[in-house]
């Protein structure tokens, strides 16, 4: 299931993005 992972770790890049770009 490497595309699913890929899509969870896509989605906590996105809700974290913010924090990880500071």
């Amino acid at each position: 299931m490497e595309t699913y992972d890929w899509n969870s770790k896509l989605t906590y890049l996105k809700k974290h993005e913010r924090f990880i770009l500071q």
